[in-house]
């Protein structure tokens, strides 16, 4: 058998290898491209006569709720809504906990990020975690060192 056969089978399987990486690495830029170049992104609605008004991020998280007549209610529904998603994240950690354990690599990021319902007392302020602040931004700060780890790109770049 030709030796010089396999070792251009293998050059070859490797230079492929080396197109694919390229490749994939190109359409990670892009995408991380992307998310960024959406991330400022808003949108704007409002109710039949323009009694009430919304603004949501690129995520689709409300950030402003504005209701004419009554200038408090707005404020009260995003509160609302933040301890909605936060008691849901918490529920999600739990059961995360409860599936992979709590200290596996799959329940520590949700639990960092929104607590758990068992340690939230029902009489304490429920706030929202810094992890976990989604509104106004694309994606939970969890994701971003995530991704940030995982791209040289990423890693110059300041996490917001």
């Amino acid at each position: 058998m030709d030796e010089s056969f396999g070792s251009d089978r293998v050059e070859a399987a490797r230079a492929e290898l080396r197109e694919e990486v390229e490749a994939a690495l190109e359409r990670g830029s892009k995408a991380q491209a992307f998310l960024d170049q959406i991330e400022d992104v808003r949108g704007e609605g409002a109710s039949k006569g323009g009694v009430v008004r919304v603004s949501v991020d690129s995520s689709g998280m409300p950030i402003s709720v504005v209701v004419d007549g009554f200038p408090k209610l707005g404020d009260a529904f995003i509160e609302a809504f933040q301890r909605a998603v936060q008691d849901l994240g918490a529920g999600i950690a739990d059961r995360a906990a409860d599936s992979y354990g709590a200290s596996s690599v799959e329940s520590r990021e949700f639990l960092q990020a929104f607590g758990s319902r068992r340690e939230i007392s029902a009489e304490l302020e429920v706030a929202v975690r810094g992890g976990f602040d989604r509104f106004g931004c694309l994606r939970p700060e969890g994701v971003r060192r995530a991704a940030a780890g995982r791209s040289g790109d990423l890693s110059r770049r300041g996490v917001r």
